[in-house]
């Protein structure tokens, strides 16, 4: 915090005005941030900063980026706690890509910001406890049950965005030159009262080639270690097992990989 607080007082930009929803900030200062974040990207070592998308606007409605209104979309889908509805989210999903549900759309794009800040908390506790260990042939982190806010955390996109901030986030505190170079595996309890756990594998951060052969490992697995099992996602680099069963699946992905 006290990092961006830094880079905000170097960029010019007065706390006051940090502290504002975008839209109600001065219109001369949100010209002038796109320039002066640029100009300090590499004083700071940022990247990927800016990216091209598209924007709509209802009217004389507040303007929306592509981007925003995707993640307002996964927010709706996946964020809330255990009585979540999914059925019910679908139907909410559907209302807020209409122009006559742009309050609905306001709405759903707060949550998606509580949903990040959400990720941010739960990794930072993550790293900050030390929690990424390693196996030898990859990293991974158990979140344990009673965990609190997880089943906001613990559905399909949601929990791959976390496992992949925690991964680059342990990247740059680790003094390991391997751990770029290794898959991250996070498991997460996702029901606690049926005991069911979900695992997802993130493929090591310097492989380019963006393939995922974690689904083949954790498919193999669950079979050599008679692992009780779900597979509820149609991405294969997801899997649900007993959270019983935890132990003896690790330690059989360590053998196989």
């Amino acid at each position: 915090e006290r990092l961006l607080l830094d880079f905000l007082a170097d960029l010019g930009i007065p706390l006051i005005e940090c502290k504002q929803k975008y839209n109600f900030m001065d219109s001369k200062i949100k010209e002038e941030v796109p320039k002066a974040i640029e100009a300090k990207m590499e004083k700071y070592n940022l990247d990927e900063i800016f990216h091209n998308t598209f924007s709509c606007q209802f009217g004389y409605q507040h303007k929306y980026a592509a981007a925003d209104i995707v993640q307002a979309l996964c927010a709706t889908l996946e964020y809330g706690d255990s009585s979540f509805d999914s059925k019910q989210a679908v139907y909410n999903g559907l209302d807020i890509l209409s122009r006559d549900n742009a309050t609905k759309l306001s709405e759903a794009i707060e949550k998606a910001r509580e949903q990040n800040m959400a990720i941010v908390r739960m990794a930072q506790n993550i790293l900050d406890s030390k929690q990424i260990l390693s196996a030898g042939p990859f990293l991974y982190s158990v979140i344990q049950e009673g965990t609190p806010n997880i089943s906001y955390l613990s559905r399909h996109s949601t929990i791959k965005i976390l496992a992949h901030f925690l991964q680059q986030g342990h990247i740059s505190n680790s003094r390991s030159r391997k751990a770029a170079d290794l898959p991250l595996i996070l498991v997460a309890p996702v029901d606690e009262k049926a005991g069911l756990s979900v695992v997802v594998g993130i493929p090591p951060f310097n492989d380019k080639t963006r393939k995922n052969f974690l689904g083949k490992a954790f498919e193999q697995t669950v079979k050599n270690t008679q692992t009780r099992f779900l597979i509820d996602y149609w991405d294969s680099s997801l899997i649900q097992i007993k959270t019983e069963d935890r132990s003896k699946f690790l330690d059989g992905l360590m053998g196989l990989l």
